[in-house]
Protein backbone atom coordinates (compact mmCIF):
# COMPACT_ATOMS: atom_id res chain seq x y z
CA UNK A 1 0.00 0.00 0.00
CA UNK A 2 1.36 3.44 -0.88
CA UNK A 3 1.62 5.74 2.15
CA UNK A 4 -0.61 8.79 2.23
CA UNK A 5 0.73 12.01 0.82
CA UNK A 6 2.68 14.03 3.40
CA UNK A 7 2.23 17.78 3.36
CA UNK A 8 5.33 19.86 2.73
CA UNK A 9 6.60 22.13 5.53
CA UNK A 10 5.62 25.77 5.23
CA UNK A 11 9.30 26.75 5.23
CA UNK A 12 10.49 26.00 1.67
CA UNK A 13 14.13 25.85 2.75
CA UNK A 14 13.60 22.81 4.98
CA UNK A 15 12.21 19.43 3.90
CA UNK A 16 13.33 15.84 4.17
CA UNK A 17 11.59 13.42 1.82
CA UNK A 18 11.97 10.66 -0.73
CA UNK A 19 9.00 10.07 -2.98
CA UNK A 20 7.43 7.61 -5.35
CA UNK A 21 5.98 8.36 -8.79
CA UNK A 22 3.00 6.82 -10.55
CA UNK A 23 0.68 7.70 -13.38
CA UNK A 24 -1.80 10.54 -13.01
CA UNK A 25 -5.29 9.35 -12.12
CA UNK A 26 -7.92 12.05 -12.63
CA UNK A 27 -10.45 12.43 -9.84
CA UNK A 28 -14.14 12.40 -10.66
CA UNK A 29 -13.87 11.04 -14.18
CA UNK A 30 -11.13 8.46 -13.59
CA UNK A 31 -13.47 5.51 -14.00
CA UNK A 32 -14.21 6.56 -17.56
CA UNK A 33 -10.59 7.02 -18.62
CA UNK A 34 -8.41 4.17 -19.82
CA UNK A 35 -4.91 3.66 -18.34
CA UNK A 36 -3.40 4.56 -21.72
CA UNK A 37 -5.33 7.85 -21.80
CA UNK A 38 -4.36 8.62 -18.19
CA UNK A 39 -0.68 8.12 -18.94
CA UNK A 40 -0.93 10.26 -22.07
CA UNK A 41 -2.74 13.03 -20.18
CA UNK A 42 -0.19 12.99 -17.37
CA UNK A 43 2.76 13.15 -19.74
CA UNK A 44 1.14 15.90 -21.81
CA UNK A 45 0.76 18.13 -18.75
CA UNK A 46 4.43 17.89 -17.78
CA UNK A 47 7.09 20.13 -19.25
CA UNK A 48 10.88 19.91 -19.12
CA UNK A 49 11.10 21.72 -15.79
CA UNK A 50 8.57 19.34 -14.21
CA UNK A 51 10.68 16.41 -15.35
CA UNK A 52 13.81 18.04 -13.91
CA UNK A 53 12.03 18.51 -10.58
CA UNK A 54 10.94 14.88 -10.47
CA UNK A 55 14.40 13.67 -11.39
CA UNK A 56 16.12 15.84 -8.78
CA UNK A 57 13.74 14.73 -6.01
CA UNK A 58 14.25 11.09 -6.90
CA UNK A 59 18.01 11.50 -6.66
CA UNK A 60 17.88 13.40 -3.37
CA UNK A 61 14.66 13.63 -1.40
CA UNK A 62 16.35 15.74 1.29
CA UNK A 63 17.09 18.56 -1.11
CA UNK A 64 15.86 22.00 -0.05
CA UNK A 65 13.53 23.98 -2.27
CA UNK A 66 16.24 26.60 -2.60
CA UNK A 67 18.70 24.08 -4.01
CA UNK A 68 15.99 22.40 -6.10
CA UNK A 69 15.06 25.72 -7.67
CA UNK A 70 18.71 26.34 -8.57
CA UNK A 71 18.98 22.94 -10.25
CA UNK A 72 15.86 23.37 -12.38
CA UNK A 73 16.33 27.05 -13.20
CA UNK A 74 13.45 28.60 -11.25
CA UNK A 75 13.09 30.92 -8.30
CA UNK A 76 12.05 29.26 -5.03
CA UNK A 77 8.35 30.18 -5.01
CA UNK A 78 7.50 28.95 -8.55
CA UNK A 79 9.47 25.79 -7.83
CA UNK A 80 7.44 25.19 -4.64
CA UNK A 81 4.21 25.79 -6.55
CA UNK A 82 5.20 23.23 -9.20
CA UNK A 83 5.94 20.58 -6.56
CA UNK A 84 2.58 21.21 -4.92
CA UNK A 85 0.86 20.98 -8.31
CA UNK A 86 2.55 17.60 -8.90
CA UNK A 87 1.22 16.48 -5.51
CA UNK A 88 -2.31 17.64 -6.26
CA UNK A 89 -2.19 15.80 -9.58
CA UNK A 90 -1.13 12.63 -7.68
CA UNK A 91 2.02 12.30 -9.77
CA UNK A 92 3.95 12.66 -6.53
CA UNK A 93 1.99 10.29 -4.30
CA UNK A 94 3.93 10.02 -1.07
CA UNK A 95 7.09 10.58 0.92
CA UNK A 96 9.18 8.10 2.86
CA UNK A 97 12.70 7.23 3.97
CA UNK A 98 14.41 4.31 2.27
CA UNK A 99 16.44 1.94 4.48
CA UNK A 100 19.04 -0.54 3.22
CA UNK A 101 17.92 -3.69 5.02
CA UNK A 102 21.10 -5.58 4.20
CA UNK A 103 23.09 -3.31 6.52
CA UNK A 104 20.96 -4.55 9.42
CA UNK A 105 20.49 -8.27 8.86
CA UNK A 106 21.54 -11.09 6.54
CA UNK A 107 18.77 -12.36 4.29
CA UNK A 108 18.26 -14.89 1.53
CA UNK A 109 16.66 -13.62 -1.67
CA UNK A 110 14.64 -16.04 -3.79
CA UNK A 111 12.87 -15.52 -7.10
CA UNK A 112 9.78 -17.74 -6.98
CA UNK A 113 7.64 -18.65 -9.98
CA UNK A 114 4.14 -19.68 -8.98
CA UNK A 115 1.31 -21.55 -10.66
CA UNK A 116 -2.13 -21.06 -9.10
CA UNK A 117 -5.15 -23.30 -9.48
CA UNK A 118 -7.65 -22.42 -12.18
CA UNK A 119 -11.05 -21.11 -11.23
CA UNK A 120 -13.07 -18.01 -10.53
CA UNK A 121 -11.47 -15.69 -8.00
CA UNK A 122 -8.30 -17.78 -7.62
CA UNK A 123 -5.96 -15.00 -8.73
CA UNK A 124 -7.63 -12.45 -6.49
CA UNK A 125 -7.41 -14.85 -3.53
CA UNK A 126 -3.71 -15.43 -4.10
CA UNK A 127 -2.94 -11.73 -4.52
CA UNK A 128 -4.84 -10.86 -1.35
CA UNK A 129 -2.84 -13.39 0.67
CA UNK A 130 0.48 -12.28 -0.82
CA UNK A 131 -0.39 -8.67 -0.08
CA UNK A 132 -0.28 -9.46 3.64
CA UNK A 133 3.01 -11.38 3.42
CA UNK A 134 5.91 -9.04 4.35
CA UNK A 135 8.51 -11.49 3.00
CA UNK A 136 7.16 -10.95 -0.53
CA UNK A 137 8.83 -7.77 -1.76
CA UNK A 138 7.50 -7.83 -5.32
CA UNK A 139 4.81 -9.81 -7.13
CA UNK A 140 4.10 -9.75 -10.87
CA UNK A 141 1.39 -11.56 -12.80
CA UNK A 142 2.97 -12.87 -16.00
CA UNK A 143 2.08 -14.76 -19.15
CA UNK A 144 3.42 -18.17 -20.06
CA UNK A 145 3.87 -21.34 -18.02
CA UNK A 146 3.69 -19.59 -14.65
CA UNK A 147 1.09 -17.20 -13.32
CA UNK A 148 3.25 -15.08 -11.02
CA UNK A 149 6.87 -14.17 -10.32
CA UNK A 150 7.70 -13.21 -6.74
CA UNK A 151 10.76 -11.71 -5.09
CA UNK A 152 10.94 -13.15 -1.59
CA UNK A 153 13.26 -12.29 1.31
CA UNK A 154 13.71 -14.65 4.26
CA UNK A 155 16.19 -15.11 7.11
CA UNK A 156 17.50 -18.34 5.57
CA UNK A 157 16.51 -21.16 3.23
CA UNK A 158 14.73 -23.05 5.99
CA UNK A 159 12.51 -20.04 6.65
CA UNK A 160 11.78 -19.79 2.92
CA UNK A 161 10.93 -23.49 2.76
CA UNK A 162 8.52 -23.16 5.69
CA UNK A 163 6.87 -20.15 4.10
CA UNK A 164 6.30 -21.76 0.70
CA UNK A 165 5.19 -25.05 2.22
CA UNK A 166 2.60 -23.15 4.25
CA UNK A 167 1.24 -21.75 0.98
CA UNK A 168 1.04 -25.13 -0.74
CA UNK A 169 -0.45 -26.89 2.30
CA UNK A 170 -3.09 -24.23 2.88
CA UNK A 171 -6.33 -25.66 1.48
CA UNK A 172 -7.79 -22.16 1.17
CA UNK A 173 -4.88 -20.85 -0.88
CA UNK A 174 -4.87 -21.77 -4.61
CA UNK A 175 -1.12 -22.40 -4.96
CA UNK A 176 -0.50 -25.41 -7.18
CA UNK A 177 3.25 -25.29 -7.83
CA UNK A 178 6.29 -23.17 -6.93
CA UNK A 179 9.64 -23.15 -8.70
CA UNK A 180 12.38 -21.37 -6.73
CA UNK A 181 15.62 -19.75 -7.84
CA UNK A 182 18.05 -18.63 -5.13
CA UNK A 183 19.79 -15.34 -5.85
CA UNK A 184 23.55 -15.90 -5.62
CA UNK A 185 24.59 -12.29 -6.19
CA UNK A 186 22.80 -9.04 -6.95
CA UNK A 187 24.20 -7.60 -10.18
CA UNK A 188 21.83 -4.63 -9.85
CA UNK A 189 19.64 -4.22 -6.79
CA UNK A 190 19.35 -1.12 -4.58
CA UNK A 191 18.52 -3.34 -1.60
CA UNK A 192 15.79 -1.02 -0.34
CA UNK A 193 13.28 -3.20 1.50
CA UNK A 194 10.65 -2.71 4.25
CA UNK A 195 12.17 -2.35 7.72
CA UNK A 196 9.43 -4.64 9.08
CA UNK A 197 11.38 -7.61 7.70
CA UNK A 198 14.51 -6.67 9.63
CA UNK A 199 12.46 -6.02 12.77
CA UNK A 200 10.91 -9.48 12.61
CA UNK A 201 14.30 -11.15 12.18
CA UNK A 202 15.91 -9.17 15.01
CA UNK A 203 13.06 -9.94 17.40
CA UNK A 204 13.25 -13.62 16.49
CA UNK A 205 16.87 -13.71 17.64
CA UNK A 206 16.18 -12.03 20.98
CA UNK A 207 16.10 -14.44 23.96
Amino acid sequence: MIPGLMRLPSDPSRRSAIFAVRELRPGASSSAVSPQTSRFTAAKRLDEIDLRILGALQRDGRITFRRLSELVGLSTRPCLERVRRLERARIVVGYTTRVDLRRLVSVVTVIAQVVVKQGRGMHALFEERIGYCPEVIECFQIGGTFDYVLKVLCADLDAYRQLTESWINDALLPVERIESNIVMRAAKDPGIYPISIAAALIHARDP
